[in-house]
């Protein structure tokens, strides 16, 4: 055995050690550690449970830095306090100017929340569900500015913190994961085959963590309407089918986002060559479509010339079907002038009358 310096030196080694080794180790628990090392109440060989200490403490609020200057290797509980209060004082303030919008106060939020993230990455670590959390709301505001590359950094280490500590199937993780998709869709063609595998990431977890779900299902049309847009029909086709199971069974089948489904996966098998199919599934959207809102609202007409398009394609056979429909169409489309005529007419005299009134009030 050496002599007791040689062993506090040992000690405090081992324990910065085992800090560097793992940022998740809360630098609390290295004070309190350096503290029993200087108190003579630490052995060398107590440094092997240090990493069970470690896994099984879940911080729950901020701790200190750790401070290692000529020996005073420790940091008192009012700065603890009063670091953590300021931090909480800071995020608090920035979430209320987010709420209330605009540009110079999302700027202000910015300069807080940067402040804050500096803070908690010293004395948290990067991988503090604290710290996680200031990078996705740090995001948040930089997105609203259209700081998307900004944006698009901050998003990135929330979700390799959040998936690092929490895992895939994570609520945190998913909402961090799916913004990180938008964000790099937004920023252009360069990035969107990076958007459709993160898509397809975040889409495996919300399918294992939720199921059939309002969110599995929004995720599923964000990466199918990118693949559509990317020219990947058939995996776009695989994916809105997959949605459109999961939105008959859970909202049903005459739910407008369930119509819209079939409408989109007609359209896709339509494209890939999937001509009886494509046929089969617009009929059943248009039934709905026009059952629900009627053949003068718009989707249902869009639905309808998709619908007699594609049996104009298989020319004699459905020729009948294709005239039939097509003379529909047309007294819809001459009702919808003959209205839009009689809006016009009766809508410019109320406008003048509205007009007349406004200036004598302004006179």
């Amino acid at each position: 055995m050496g002599s007791a310096a040689s062993v506090i030196q040992q000690g405090i080694e081992a324990t910065k050690r085992q800090y560097i080794a793992s940022k998740t180790l809360p630098k609390l628990l290295v004070v309190r550690t350096l503290q029993r090392i200087k108190s003579g109440t630490w052995k060398v060989e107590e440094n092997e449970k240090v990493e069970e200490e470690q896994k099984d403490h879940i911080p729950s609020d901020e701790t200190a830095e750790v401070h290692t200057n000529d020996g005073d290797d420790q940091c008192s509980d009012r700065e603890i306090a009063i670091t953590k209060e300021k931090c909480g004082q800071l995020a608090l303030e920035a979430a209320g100017l987010i709420d209330r919008g605009g540009a110079a106060r999302l700027e202000q939020a910015r300069h807080l929340l940067q402040q804050v993230v500096e803070w908690r990455e010293k004395l948290l670590g990067p991988l503090h569900a604290n710290t996680l959390k200031s990078y996705a709301v740090l995001g948040f505001v930089l997105y609203k500015e259209m700081k998307l590359d900004a944006a698009r950094c901050q998003y990135e280490k929330a979700v390799d913190g959040y998936e690092q500590v929490f895992g895939l199937a994570n609520r945190d993780t998913l909402n961090c994961m799916n913004s990180l998709a938008e964000i790099l869709t937004k920023l252009g063609m360069a990035r969107e085959k990076e958007a459709a595998d993160v898509y397809r990431k975040c889409l495996r977890g919300k399918e294992k963590l939720y199921g059939d779900h309002e969110s599995t299902f929004n995720t599923a049309n964000q990466l199918a309407d990118l693949l559509k847009k990317l020219k990947q029909t058939e995996e776009a086709r695989d994916v809105y089918s997959k949605a459109l199971k999961g939105k008959q069974k859970v909202l049903g089948a005459d739910h407008p986002s369930t119509i819209n489904a079939i409408v989109k996966v007609a359209l896709m098998c339509m494209q890939t060559g999937k001509i009886d199919e494509a046929i089969s599934l617009y009929e059943d959207g248009l039934e709905r479509q026009e059952r629900i809102f009627g053949l003068n609202n718009e989707n249902t007409l869009a639905t309808a010339k998709c619908l007699c398009k594609l049996y104009n394609m298989l020319s004699v056979n459905r020729r009948e079907d294709a005239i039939a429909l097509t003379e529909r169409i047309e007294r819809c489309n001459g009702e919808n002038r003959a209205g839009a005529l009689h809006v016009s007419k009766h809508g410019g005299a109320k406008d003048g009358i509205s007009n007349a009134n406004t200036t004598k009030h302004i006179s």
